[in-house]
């Protein structure tokens, strides 16, 4: 895919851990086994066709819990194999593949090329698959972490 930043800023080096840690938060949707692709999809008018309030309410719940997914990443390597040029860059091509999704965990090849397709960085990452109230519920504050 091609990116460039919303603002028309230009990209340059110091911004590249950000374009290589910013793949697509719907990335999973292509990249999941086909038994879980229909689980990850955008849902369609099911509310529509659901006729009592508990169906409704079960569509409503299968959606927010696909709504509700966090990837945090856990390693992200990066490896410069250019430097852009100083005043930066408007457009990256990414390449994005993975090897494996398994067991709330995923890893991640990017590959970063300019518009002449010059290889500008590659970045391996790991990163685990999480539902969002992981990161936003509130907390025992008088529970310690343990090993």
């Amino acid at each position: 895919m091609w990116i460039r930043t919303a603002s028309g800023e230009r990209i340059t080096q110091r911004a590249l851990a950000y374009v290589v840690d910013s793949f697509p938060y719907n990335l999973h949707t292509f990249l999941a086994a086909p038994e879980l692709h229909a689980l990850l999809q955008p849902p369609r008018d099911r509310e529509g066709e659901a006729r009592t309030r508990e169906a409704q309410a079960e569509v409503a719940s299968a959606d927010e819990s696909r709504a509700g997914l966090w990837f945090p990443t856990v390693v992200m390597n990066l490896e410069a194999k250019m430097a852009l040029p100083e005043e930066g860059v408007e457009w990256l091509a990414v390449r994005v593949t993975s090897k494996q999704i398994k067991d709330g965990k995923f890893d991640l090849d990017v590959l970063v090329r300019d518009v002449e397709g010059e290889l500008v960085a590659l970045s391996h990452h790991v990163a685990m698959i999480l539902t969002i109230e992981r990161n936003t519920k509130k907390r025992d504050s008088s529970a310690k972490a343990a090993l």
